[in-house]
């Protein structure tokens, strides 16, 4: 049924009619939350509830997100309709609309999967979840049905995010992300406020504080107590506030927003009576005052755009907008602490707790098992963690990729997982240098450049996952990428075989004529030394663009070179079947560039 079908409630579900507690005069704006539950929907001309609240704010988002990153909507979408369905939905909310609405979204992903962020699969599962809740669930008991499954997916996202960086290339402060995020916020301070003494011990610091930060945020909303959930959506909030504002190349606002609407699930009343008072006229000149602040604060974060093409990045002001509203929101909860958040109804039916019980089980493997087994590193719930997946496991506590292990650096056990490691030395091709090794230092101001040399940090970055999710034409149009023409040394970098087969079918679809040639690696496993030098045999190929190709290989110990074997990687045919189908859709890997002289990743993701 529609909403503005819902049933009227005399008294809101988030304030019982038992329940009259005694707030402090300073939230005696706080009735919002005690008429949270009687939004008016004019569209409908009824009463509605906290569902209806998410679902324009949903909608909302998604549509700003989908405009803001056009390049997530594949070729063939239906683009127009979508929004033309959002608008409508948004307009004139209905379970059927809002159904239609977030099946269509998590369809979109999907057909462009794995070229996605993260955050993309984040929301996809999350999505998933509340879509279930929407078809199995009586209206009142939507948001019951799906907030602690998506409030636990989110604390192991983020749970995920700290554990997978506590590696030894994240926590090197000389090659570290998290040094990197750290240095892009000093610099906003003046040169006289970050002198070199002060710059050394913070940027030393930084990996330790982002695993904490993470983790602890991550543990806070996986607790049973509610005022720890509340100081895990603050510190979510914290958290992407500081990476919205953060200068490009890693200004993620989009990221934020995503996340933030997710954290509406911890206290979904909270918010609702948040988002009636800030649209609400006010009642008197104190509240026009702090509604007046709230709007320039949001008007003032435009400010921190700094994405190129971009006069205004509207992900900041509405990242920003997301996060005074979840503060306002803890306050909101903490004040109604004496009484139940949701309303006393049933819980779940029994085929929504198995629906949930299956979802959290496969982002638990999704969060935790994916790299271990190798099953997948681009899009893994491990931003910006720099994890070594092939040629050994860098991580302290985990190993990584198991099954790259298991089959070995030929095809005979697995056609899938088999073929090991190559290091590409060279190639002319236009679409391959755009995507590999992904240098993206020179993106960095300056003045980032110069905190991270004043704090011993190598000053390299390097962003895969960027390129292969913003697609073909602006990663080589307008990202750096090696050049035959320019005279520097080529950037020599490891790849898995898998990728590498995966990455020239995709050349040959272009009809690209190339050069590459590579060296196959012994075994699976060793160190940098390894990395950089050892081989068992040297490969050229060529192809013109039509079809025609020809291939040499070179033994070590050989004198000559000769034909290449049937099963040499690059004329091995993509592995066929829902295996290849399956990893073609959901794995993507790392190259690792080889620097001289350093034994750790350099910063990626």
């Amino acid at each position: 049924p529609p909403l503005s079908a819902w049933p009227t409630h005399t008294e809101p579900s988030c304030l019982p009619a038992t329940s009259t507690p005694s707030l402090p005069p300073r939230f005696s704006t706080s009735r919002a939350m005690a008429n949270s539950c009687r939004l008016v929907d004019k569209a409908g001309g009824a009463s509605t509830t906290a569902l209806f609240t998410y679902a324009r704010l949903w909608l909302f988002s998604e549509q700003v997100l989908m405009v803001r990153q056009d390049f997530l909507v594949p070729v063939f979408w239906p683009t127009r309709m979508q929004l033309a369905l959002f608008t409508f939905a948004f307009l004139r909310p209905s379970r059927v609309a809002l159904g239609l609405c977030m099946a269509m979204r998590i369809s979109m992903y999907t057909a462009q999967a794995p070229m996605i962020w993260d955050s993309s699969i984040w929301a996809n599962f999350t999505d998933c979840c509340f879509l279930s809740s929407l078809v199995l669930c009586a209206d009142a008991d939507v948001l019951r049905g799906t907030g602690d499954t998506v409030r636990v997916m989110m604390g192991m996202f983020y749970v995920a995010a700290g554990f997978w960086k506590l590696n030894s290339a994240f926590l090197d402060a000389t090659v570290s992300c998290g040094s990197i995020y750290v240095a892009s916020l000093l610099a906003y301070l003046p040169p006289a406020l970050t002198p070199a003494w002060l710059v050394k011990p913070a940027l030393a610091a930084a990996p330790l504080m982002t695993i904490a930060g993470e983790m602890v945020l991550g543990v806070c909303l996986l607790s049973s107590s509610r005022p720890a959930r509340r100081a895990g959506v603050l510190l979510s909030g914290l958290l992407h506030f500081a990476i919205a504002i953060t200068p490009h190349p890693n200004s993620v606002p989009t990221f934020g927003v995503m996340c933030m609407v997710r954290m509406f699930h911890v206290m979904p009343h909270a918010w609702t009576a948040t988002l009636r008072e800030a649209l609400a006229p006010p009642g008197d000149r104190r509240g026009l005052a702090i509604r007046a602040a709230g709007a320039a604060l949001v008007a003032g974060s435009c400010g921190f755009t700094s994405t190129p093409g971009f006069t205004v990045d509207y992900a900041i002001p509405l990242q920003f907008a997301l996060c005074l509203s979840a503060a306002r929101a803890a306050l909101h909860a903490a004040a109604a602490a004496a009484v139940s958040e949701s309303p006393e109804r049933r819980g779940p039916s029994a085929l929504l707790r198995v629906v949930n019980a299956l979802l959290v089980f496969v982002v638990f493997g999704y969060a935790f098992l994916s790299q271990p087994l190798g099953l997948m590193d681009i899009g893994a719930a491990s931003p910006f963690a720099s994890i070594r997946l092939h040629g050994g496991s860098n991580h302290l506590l985990m190993p990584t990729g198991l099954l790259q292990r298991w089959a070995g650096d030929d095809f005979s056990r697995s056609d899938l997982f088999g073929g090991g490691v190559v290091r590409v030395t060279r190639t002319d091709s236009a679409y391959l240098n755009a995507l590999w090794p992904a240098n993206c230092t020179g993106e960095l101001r300056p003045r980032i450049t110069s905190l991270l040399r004043d704090g011993r940090h190598i000053a390299l970055q390097f962003n895969p996952t960027a390129r292969r999710t913003l697609g073909p034409f602006l990663r080589e149009h307008f990202m750096h990428r090696w050049r035959p023409e320019s005279g520097a040394p080529f950037e020599a970098f490891t790849i898995p075989a898998f990728e590498l087969r995966r990455t020239l079918e995709e050349v040959r679809q272009s009809r690209e004529a190339f050069v590459i040639e590579y060296e196959r690696l012994p075994g699976v496993v060793g160190d940098e030394a390894w990395r950089t030098a050892a081989w068992r045999s040297r490969v050229a190929y060529t192809e013109d663009g039509r079809g025609g190709r020809t291939c040499r290989a070179k033994a070590a110990g050989a004198h000559f070179w000769a034909e290449c074997a049937d099963d040499e990687i690059v004329v091995r045919p993509f592995p066929p079947g829902l295996g290849g189908l399956y990893l073609w859709k959901t794995a993507l890997w790392f190259a690792y560039p080889i620097i001289e002289g350093i034994e750790e990743l350099p910063c990626m993701d």
